[in-house]
């Protein structure tokens, strides 16, 4: 089958409908006819060729897209990657109204886990990453001249709080080799603190509190209101450290202590120059 010839089909199909997004007579998505991906932004160039397609259509011309550039250029060739990702990204998107279909899908995922095996992308020229820069800088970042409000700023912090603290923290019951407290060691080495830093880090400290929920605690700005749940203070630490001679872990203080184990932390060893 010519999945191009048929991707055309279906935009000239559109073209003739007219369609716009406020007179369309249901839900439709816009649509660039020749891929921004590939073919580049619209702004200020000339890809402004757009449909406004339904949302089965749409999905329809990605699945085309896909299978066309997969079998004109290969499954490693730029093009195709480009295509494929966007297609299994139109399936994944849980929240997106589309139109899934299982063999689509199992078609998507089988060729973009076969596109990105032995696959290494190539390193950003220097050009290339400053015009990135660039992009988010001054006016064009998305976010310039507005604020969080407090409130945003409050649900934010809120839901920080203990995230990743205790049994959530990626590093809990883990100890660093001595290969690696070698290399920490030496690269903070020779290095000192500024006054200015000093200062920096005691007004910090100053401005905040200790809170805790009975399980956990945390530190928490002195001047935001104590969320629901919460109290000020720092909880008695339900763990104790326990150690083999060559590694520590921590087990809760109701817990036997294993045999071989001893309670306590390892002596920290210097590191010879």
């Amino acid at each position: 089958m010519n999945y191009l010839k048929g991707y055309l089909r279906l935009i000239r199909k559109a073209e003739e409908r007219g369609w716009e997004k406020e007179t369309a007579p249901m839900m439709t998505e816009k649509h660039h006819v020749f891929p921004r991906s590939i073919y580049g932004q619209d702004r200020g160039g000339t890809n402004k060729r757009c449909v406004y397609l339904t949302l089965r259509e749409h999905y329809i011309a990605h699945a085309l897209l896909m299978k066309g550039f997969v079998k004109r250029y290969g499954i490693q060739h730029s093009k195709s990657a480009k295509m494929i990702y966007a297609f299994y990204m139109m399936n994944i998107m849980r929240d997106k109204i589309g139109y899934p279909n299982s063999y689509l899908y199992e078609t998507s995922r089988e060729h973009y886990i076969n596109m990105r095996i032995g696959r290494k992308r190539k390193p950003f020229s220097p050009e290339h990453i400053e015009k990135l820069r660039q992009r988010g800088l001054g006016e064009n970042n998305h976010f310039y001249g507005k604020k969080h409000t407090e409130e945003s700023k409050q649900k934010q912090r809120e839901k920080m709080i203990g995230k990743y603290s205790g049994e959530n923290s990626p590093f809990y019951g883990k100890t660093h080799t001595e290969e690696a407290r070698k290399k920490i060691s030496l690269t903070h080495k020779g290095k000192k603190i500024t006054k200015e830093n000093r200062e920096k880090c005691s007004i910090a400290m100053k401005n905040t509190i200790l809170i805790n929920n009975g399980e956990k605690s945390v530190r928490h700005q002195k001047d935001q209101p104590i969320p629901e749940g919460w109290e000020r203070g720092r909880v008695k630490d339900p763990f104790i450290w326990i150690n083999n001679g060559q590694k520590i872990t921590p087990i809760k203080k109701n817990q036997p202590i294993p045999e071989g184990w001893t309670k306590g932390r390892l002596p920290r060893k210097r590191v010879k120059e």
